[in-house]
């Protein structure tokens, strides 16, 4: 495929269309991972990519995995707005009261399943880049933004913004949503815009309806001796002061000793990673730290011909960009 799409930029151009971006994400994707067997990930991602190809978004003209998630772009124009407008928001309705039981009668699926999903959207011009009759990829300011919409929309549910046209929206459809005016990061640091979220589901967190400041990193740590720490049975769970920005802001530094020769090391994961993840659970924040995988890397580790033994001190430490600052 690779080669392919090697071949098709020779001759790729681009042009502007109208398109609502839409982002879905699985919500717990992280912490099912770490339970299921990668083969069955892999099986029942592909299986929730063709159910919501096939019966939400059939009508789409461009579809893109993101991991954890999907980007489906819907082309528009000046007669189709208004129906393609409700007949989306309609399809994402459906998909999140359905999602819990997505996979519930396929045989392959046979273990327990993410039930909550998050979708953004937004309306607007995109670059279309695409060679002969293939549409190679989007760019452009409305896949940003829904991808930031998405994010608001915990701990599931719908959010856009009024950019998309609430206005155009049925009144039987209007009467599941709630608006509020929110900051969002590289979109609207400063002054503020108007979103609309489902009320039922979605709750928007006081952070988001603040200006962003300056960047203030934050920190906790904890220390613990490897022996004990590979004992441990529940993982290791560290509580934030604040809630971060996202979880591509948070940090986990392992800092360890060489016993023998008095060197240290260090091993850095950037979130989401196979060592830990971060979530916000009875509205705290936390960032569980797995031990198998961890423990494995430091297990593999030498410093200077030495490895890490049961007594080697362990100092986890979770740096995090606090919400209501700046990246940079």
């Amino acid at each position: 495929m690779h080669r392919q799409f090697r071949e098709l930029l020779e001759n790729a151009t681009g042009i502007s269309q109208h398109i609502i971006a839409v982002v879905l994400d699985i919500r717990g994707f992280t912490p099912f991972c770490q339970t299921v067997d990668s083969l069955d990930v892999a099986t029942y991602v592909k299986k929730v990519y063709m159910k919501v190809i096939d019966n939400y978004f059939s009508n789409a003209s461009f579809y893109k995995p993101t991991g954890d998630g999907l980007l489906v772009v819907i082309p528009y124009n000046q007669q189709s707005l208004k129906e393609v407008v409700n007949g989306t928001i309609q399809s994402c309705l459906n998909l999140l009261k359905d999602f819990p039981d997505l996979c519930k009668d396929d045989p392959m699926v046979n273990f327990k399943t993410p039930a909550r999903i998050g979708i953004g959207l937004a309306r607007g011009s995109a670059c279309c880049l695409s060679s002969g009759n293939k549409t190679l990829d989007y760019s452009g300011k409305v896949l940003n933004l829904a991808s930031r919409l998405m994010e608001l929309a915990r701990p599931s549910g719908i959010v856009f913004d009024s950019g998309l046209g609430f206005e155009l929206l049925s009144d039987e459809i209007k009467k599941l949503f709630s608006n509020e005016t929110v900051y969002l990061r590289s979109v609207a640091e400063e002054e503020p815009i108007t979103i609309y979220h489902t009320k039922d589901l979605t709750i928007i967190q006081e952070s988001s309806k603040k200006p962003i400041s300056e960047p203030k990193w934050e920190n906790v740590n904890h220390t613990i001796t490897f022996g004990k720490f590979e004992l441990l049975k529940n993982n290791l769970t560290l509580y934030l002061d604040s809630k971060p920005v996202d979880e591509e802001h948070v940090i986990l530094r392992v800092k360890h000793p060489s016993i023998e020769k008095g060197y240290s090391c260090e091993h850095t994961f950037k979130l989401p990673s196979d060592g830990a993840d971060y979530e916000m659970v009875a509205k705290r924040h936390e960032v569980t730290i797995y031990v198998k995988p961890v423990a494995k890397v430091l297990r593999e580790c030498e410093v200077a011909g030495s490895k890490i033994n049961e007594k080697s001190k362990i100092r986890f430490d979770v740096d995090y960009l606090a919400v209501g600052t700046k990246t940079r």
